[in-house]
């Protein structure tokens, strides 16, 4: 089986039977195969990105070339996405070690490796709301909505899936789990919100001094 007919069975056992699929896999070297596995999912999102900008962003109203736009979003988006999942794999196993997590950092980015499956479908779905803005009238407000629902759909079975995965790897409770995946995220909204908050301040009294 060639790597990309491989990839997209793998894809499908994650999202429709996580639980499975975590129990059974056993490459968790985390840079080697799920790493691949992720480049190839930001790849593809990649491509979704420069056809929505392609539809309704800039690319659309200075006609900008699709082929150079696709060729960027194809080199940037892997690069920068694996650089990004390694960071986030970072912060997520700090919770999965506090908690108690039994195996090392590379069973964690092993699981977001594998999980950005479900972000492709993430990006196919942004295309569908994009077209929706450019459509306008009711089937673009239809459109619209029904992007919006898939999109926190995805986004909630996103945070589950990884959970179940988390689990399964790194001989975690499901609850605990979640915490791993929600906290990271929480707390740096709580930090960034909390320095936005300083700054204004210091703004204003700056000004009113």
């Amino acid at each position: 089986m060639g790597f990309v007919s491989e990839y997209f069975e793998v894809a499908k056992n994650v999202i429709t039977s996580p639980t499975k699929f975590f129990e059974n896999e056993n490459r968790r070297d985390g840079f080697g195969y799920p790493l691949k596995f992720a480049a190839f999912s930001l790849l593809i999102s990649g491509l979704f990105s420069a056809a929505q900008t392609a539809i309704s962003g800039p690319a659309a109203e200075v006609s900008f070339s699709i082929p150079v736009l696709a060729g960027v979003s194809a080199v940037a988006t892997p690069i920068l996405g694996v650089i990004g999942l390694t960071i986030s794999a970072g912060l997520i196993h700090i919770f999965v070690a506090l908690f108690g997590g039994e195996n090392g950092y590379s069973n964690t980015l092993s699981i977001l490796g594998y999980t950005t499956a479900i972000g492709v479908v993430g990006s196919a779905n942004s295309v569908l709301m994009s077209l929706g803005t450019v459509a306008g009238g009711i089937a673009g407000t239809l459109l619209s909505i029904v992007g919006g629902l898939i999109a926190l759909v995805v986004g909630l079975y996103g945070i589950y899936i990884q959970s179940k995965g988390i689990s399964e790897f790194q001989d975690l409770s499901f609850g605990k789990s979640v915490l791993s995946i929600i906290l990271p995220g929480i707390i740096l909204f709580v930090l960034v919100f909390g320095l936005s908050v300083l700054v204004v301040g210091a703004g204003l009294l700056a000004m009113g001094a």
